[in-house]
């Protein structure tokens, strides 16, 4: 059961989008906690200024004290347009348990704090845990404190591993309803070892129950020894000659998720810092129509590999035209130039002809759209083998590249792969809109932040939409009109 089947069997009780902190925190020696929570909650975070539409590859921060200063690593997430994945507890432990550099997170207030520096400059702000299911109901807790301190979603690190997941599948459901009968619209993004055999250790139908995305970690060079090719091979899945590859893990963890129907953002080995491996790992997620791609972790990667990253965009939103839209409108509204729209957009003959409900793409940057990726040829493949662990048919690869014999390749030939998903037309099917989205009646607890994460739209249009003359004079019962209807 994934999680759209989760929400409609669930008994959602009706909460504000931040939580009563009285609630979650009963204990005394819990009181700064609460004090420091009711200040947090009064603040609308730096994400009011950005639009929610951009998205970015992703690096994972596990402490200040290893990876390096809040300002050398923002500096660089902004150089290379890259978000922040950043760890705020691990089971009931505030970071700054461990990390021992002035900027550990010790609670809600840091987090918030650290949201604010990073998003102010442009740098999305998510945050990831490691629950362990000792507490399963504590440890919820403090996942919603860490979201409502201003974190765009939240990472679950579940592994079998010493100091990872411990608990049980009813630990697993216990955590999950109280995050989901809390914090419904909350993102949640189960992060587990790639590996198809370690997949089944862990409690992945009740996770995967309560979640919106899956990201396997798929360590190409970790993985590649030979106790892994051996067990690769003993479950099904056949390790090419020339080894583990990029290529090959992520066809490989697809392949086990896939009776989940659900969202894939696989997680890259940042210490594996060959290039072409790396972008190969990259677009093989993308050609599978993984929105991103993220790195573990920022510490141990070069900044070739953040380059690289930054040059490989992840897989662009939609957009569905509302009356009154024009391709110019959006191109300010999105800072690209409306011929990049059209390249990004191939069903589009006339700029100036666009129907109310049609789907578009929304560029991910002023260039215009990458349509195939570059394969080389390497020992032991062939065209099958190839055309798999890209994500793509055989016949689809033959006719782009004109091959008259597909038995005739060598080592070290050049192979486009068409990146389908970019190129093929796009119709309303592709985007599912949820009617129940179109209004909003705001109660005690809104805000205009969380409402445009929940619509996947800025806060100004919103604002317009709306006609809203002060954003911060908003009365509880009012009804709000969804731009994107």
């Amino acid at each position: 059961m994934n999680r759209r089947n989760f929400l409609k069997s669930a008994s959602l009780s009706s909460f504000g989008l931040f939580l009563d902190p009285n609630s979650i925190f009963r204990k005394p020696s819990n009181k700064n906690l609460q004090n420091s929570f009711q200040s947090l909650i009064k603040h609308e975070g730096p994400h009011d200024r950005l639009s929610m539409t951009n998205q970015k590859h992703l690096l994972w921060v596990w402490q200040f004290s290893e990876d390096g200063t809040k300002y050398e690593i923002r500096d660089n997430l902004v150089k290379y347009n890259l978000g922040i994945v950043l760890k705020t507890h691990d089971g009931t432990d505030w970071m700054s348990e461990f990390d021992p550099s002035p900027d550990g997170i010790d609670g809600p207030d840091k987090i918030h704090e650290m949201s604010q520096f990073f998003e102010s400059a442009g740098v999305p702000f998510h945050t990831w845990s490691v629950p362990h299911g000792i507490e399963p109901l504590k440890e919820a807790e403090m996942t919603l404190l860490a979201h409502a301190a201003g974190s765009r979603s939240i990472y679950l690190d579940v592994e079998d591993a010493g100091g990872f997941w411990r608990g049980t599948s009813k630990a697993a459901q216990i955590y999950g309803n109280k995050l989901r009968n809390v914090s419904p619209d909350m993102r949640i993004i189960t992060s587990i070892d790639g590996r198809p055999w370690n997949i089944d250790s862990i409690p992945i139908d009740e996770f995967a129950s309560f979640s919106d995305v899956l990201a396997p970690q798929l360590y190409w060079k970790t993985f590649g020894t030979w106790d892994n090719i051996y067990t690769y091979n003993y479950h099904g899945y056949q390790v090419p000659e020339i080894g583990v590859t990029p290529s090959f893990i992520v066809q490989s963890a697809y392949k086990k998720l896939e009776k989940y129907n659900m969202p894939i953002q696989p997680v890259g080995e940042g210490s594996a810092n060959n290039a072409m491996e790396w972008s190969e790992f990259i677009q093989s997620s993308l050609a599978r129509n993984a929105e991103s791609v993220s790195a573990w972790r920022y510490g141990t990667m070069s900044t070739n590999i953040m380059n690289l990253m930054s040059n490989n965009d992840p897989l662009p939103k939609f957009y569905s035209i509302t009356s009154g839209d024009s391709l110019f409108d959006l191109s300010q509204q999105w800072g690209v130039n409306v011929d990049t729209i059209v390249d990004w957009n191939q069903h589009i003959f006339n700029p100036n002809i666009l129907s109310i409900g049609q789907v578009i793409r929304i560029p991910d940057g002023n260039h215009p759209m990458q349509k195939e990726v570059k394969h080389t040829v390497q020992f032991g493949e062939n065209l099958s083998i190839i055309a798999e662990n890209w994500g793509t048919d055989l016949k689809n690869i033959i006719d782009y590249n004109q091959i008259i014999n597909p038995n005739q390749i060598y080592v070290g030939d050049v192979i486009k792969i068409p990146l389908d998903n970019y190129s093929k037309d796009i119709d309303n099917s592709t985007v599912i809109i949820n009617k129940k989205n179109q209004t909003h009646k705001i109660s005690d607890g809104d805000n205009l932040w969380d409402i445009s994460n929940k619509w996947n739209v800025s806060i100004e249009k919103i604002i317009n939409h709306n006609n809203i003359f002060d954003p911060n004079l908003i009365q509880i019962g009012s009804i709000l009109k969804n731009p994107n209807y």
